[in-house]
């Protein structure tokens, strides 16, 4: 099975009838970040540096879709192992993206 349909089945099964919409939402929006590439390739043939490659990819632009891209692969391909679809679990050696929330300057009464 490929990447792609085995995320679309772990949503659809693991995920949104347990977890709140917009997680299953969140999760689905920043998987869908990954390259048609990665999406097509074989779960056995996942390696951790092509997963670290897209996770780094996306964290140069947006941190917060890497994160959320890094857990929804990590929770899905250990569920894909648990599963017996998969033998190793590649996430276990891709970094976590750092996400550093940025302060939000508000307008003071005077500038409003």
């Amino acid at each position: 099975m490929i990447l792609k349909e085995f995320l679309n089945l772990w949503l659809e099964t693991y995920i949104y009838p347990n977890r709140a919409r917009k997680t299953g939402d969140a999760y689905f929006y920043a998987l869908a970040h990954l390259d048609p590439a990665t999406q097509n390739t074989e779960l056995d043939e996942l390696t951790p540096i092509a997963l670290q490659k897209q996770v780094n990819t996306l964290n140069a632009k947006y941190p917060r879709q890497a994160q959320l891209m890094y857990l929804g692969l990590r929770a899905a391909l250990k569920k894909a192992v648990a599963l017996g679809m998969m033998q190793n679990r590649p996430m276990e050696n891709v970094e976590a993206p750092h996400h550093e929330k940025r302060e939000i300057s508000y307008l003071t009464p005077a500038e409003a």
